[in-house]
């Protein structure tokens, strides 16, 4: 074993791009309470955490590394993720 990080519980396919791996995580913090979502960056050579990003929304479905930003799918909505972990566009999330 190299490294090892906590994540939240249901979290998806991590995804590798350079020396960086992004995984999507969500919780649940209290019953009938909205759901966060954290985007999570990672160095690939140590687990440190590179930056993350916790915004309200369901579920990060599907994402991809495309020239350094990351698209995500989310409650029917594609959103392009800057490296520092904030939204590029139209979006709310902070790192």
């Amino acid at each position: 074993l190299v490294w090892s990080t906590q994540a939240f519980p249901d979290y998806s396919s991590p995804v590798v791009a350079g020396d960086v791996l992004y995984v999507a995580c969500r919780k649940q913090t209290k019953p009938n309470e909205e759901t966060n979502c954290r985007l999570v960056a990672l160095d690939c050579k140590d687990g440190r955490e590179l930056w993350r990003s916790d915004y309200l929304e369901p579920w990060i479905k599907n994402m991809i590394v495309l020239d350094g930003a990351v698209i995500t799918n989310s409650n029917h909505v594609l959103r392009a993720w800057a490296p520092t972990g904030n939204v590029d566009k139209d979006g709310d999330a902070d790192k």
